[in-house]
């Protein structure tokens, strides 16, 4: 999963679609494995800084993009808790801001994203 899934993503719409199917799959296997004790957790995160994101701007260490340590630690920390978690606390801060927006808003804000990242 990741953060892009949770509303349609101008100039990002392969990956935003990618990352819906990651999650409807996995709520569908959540439910279809219950009954077996296999436990199904969607991670749906923001930016994590990796070798991946850091030639971007906002692939750098950050309040918002977490190291992979602290992703790990935090996301870890949820397993058993909840079916469905960004696995870090200002990501979802980010959730609840992004499904709170209007889409026009998130659709000017994902342009503006896509803007920054490129530079």
């Amino acid at each position: 999963g990741s953060l892009g899934s949770l509303k349609p993503s101008p100039l990002m719409g392969v990956y935003a679609a990618s990352k819906t199917f990651v999650d409807y799959f996995s709520s569908a296997l959540r439910y279809e494995y219950k009954d077996v004790n296999v436990d199904v957790q969607i991670i749906s995160p923001g930016f994590v800084s990796t070798r991946m994101t850091q030639w971007s701007s906002m692939g750098k260490p950050s309040l918002v993009s977490a190291t992979p340590e602290q992703f790990a630690i935090s996301s870890i920390a949820t397993i058993g808790l909840t079916s469905h978690t960004s696995g870090y606390w200002v990501h979802g801060l980010q959730s609840l801001l992004i499904t709170a927006m209007p889409t026009s808003l998130s659709n000017w804000a994902a342009v503006r994203m896509i803007e920054k990242i490129k530079k």
